[in-house]
């Protein structure tokens, strides 16, 4: 995280108990994990860096 706070939680996790992530933060999400991501609402607008090694693919879930 470079910038606000990030709300992570999956398909089976309660908003409620989602991970926050606030600037310096950073974070693991395992291939195939449905997940959700979102700015902290009344926070800074979220500027997030992603890096990673190899190939990125990723499908929208409905």
């Amino acid at each position: 995280m470079i910038q606000g706070t990030t709300v992570h939680w999956t398909e089976t996790d309660a908003f409620e108990d989602a991970k926050r992530k606030p600037r310096g933060g950073y974070m693991i999400m395992p291939a195939g994990v449905k997940h959700y991501a979102a700015c902290e609402a009344g926070e800074d607008d979220c500027i997030v860096f992603v890096t990673q090694d190899g190939p990125f693919d990723f499908t929208v879930a409905k």
